[in-house]
């Protein structure tokens, strides 16, 4: 009897251990599918949009923060008030304190809905610390490709989610 209620432990260990196995390689492969997508974004974002967030990055890397807005904002309605733009401002000014400055930047998701409306999360690469930027555009009948909604943040863990 003893035997027989031993060799069942065993079996039942055995079991959850191929089970727990199994789990974190099933893990370990969404890893390697989730890499292996973050590696093609590139090749997936329309041309228009990722030239507008190559623009938009590379002058704030070279501290051209005021450009760097009116080039993304250019002809969206979101940001023809100044008192926006002056807030945007200061917020990144506040970002730049409290993590340094921004020497960079990584495309960490994109995602479509229909043709004509784009989400991209884009890392911003700090000095101290990464920021969550987050770019919805729109291609408009009229108005063409605009930024329909915008912002960032410090909640880069999040994206995990």
């Amino acid at each position: 009897m003893k035997k027989f209620t031993y060799s069942i432990l065993i079996s039942i260990l055995i079991l959850s251990f191929s089970k727990s196995n199994a789990q974190d390689n099933s893990k370990q492969l969404q890893l390697v599918k989730n890499r292996n997508i973050t590696e093609n974004l590139e090749e997936i974002i329309p041309k228009g949009i990722s030239s507008k967030i190559d623009i938009f990055f590379n002058s704030i890397v070279k501290k051209e923060y005021k450009q760097a807005f009116e080039k993304l904002f250019s002809n969206s309605p979101i940001m023809q008030k100044d008192l926006e733009q002056k807030n945007i401002l200061e917020q990144l000014k506040r970002s730049i304190e409290l993590y340094g400055e921004v020497k960079d930047y990584e495309i960490a998701s994109y995602a479509v809905v229909g043709k004509s409306y784009h989400r991209i999360y884009v890392i911003g690469l700090q000095e101290k610390y990464p920021t969550r930027w987050e770019f919805t555009f729109y291609n408009s009948p009229t108005l063409g490709l605009i930024i329909s909604n915008f912002r960032f943040d410090d909640m880069t863990e999040a994206m995990f989610d």
